[in-house]
């Protein structure tokens, strides 16, 4: 078996307009690939943040529906129970702000909203112009399945 053979051409060589070309492709290239790789990390980041501030509200309107006691007080100290536990089954509670709403009557049946807020901490750094003083929010409606005994609430901050 015979190897054709490669006559007269030589390997290619960089010549002299050539050097530097990758120091200036990748000068290009790289701010654009690190822009993806934090972009990246600060949604996934957001994203979690997110999903828990979305399970918090479910868990505080649910609470909320029940009429959850814990030592049996009521009013204001019954919401603030209902706030101190909604925060204890979130995992990004620091900094959270509870808001519990109710109707004007607090009958079976009548809609009980619950809202939380925490600000948006990226951790990167890069995108902070942008995410400076963005808050993640999720609001939760739910039937109430007992008469409210607690009072509603206008924000009131895990504990």
């Amino acid at each position: 078996m015979m190897i054709p053979s490669l006559g007269n051409r030589r390997p290619h060589t960089r010549g002299a307009s050539d050097r530097g070309a990758a120091l200036v492709e990748t000068a290009i290239v790289a701010p654009i690939l690190f822009l993806m790789i934090f972009g990246i990390i600060e949604f996934g980041l957001l994203f979690g943040v997110k999903l828990d501030v979305s399970q918090g509200a479910r868990e505080g309107s649910r609470l909320a529906a029940v009429n959850y006691q814990d030592t049996g007080v009521v009013g204001a100290t019954q919401t603030t129970e209902i706030v101190a536990a909604t925060c204890a089954r979130m995992e990004l509670a620091d900094s959270s702000v509870i808001t519990i709403s109710l109707p004007t009557t607090s009958a079976i049946g009548e809609i009980v909203q619950v809202t939380i807020a925490t600000p948006a901490e990226p951790i990167t750094g890069v995108f902070d112009p942008w995410l400076a003083g963005m808050q993640v929010t999720s609001t939760v409606q739910t039937r109430l399945e007992q008469v409210a005994t607690y009072v509603a609430t206008s924000e009131e901050a895990c504990p």
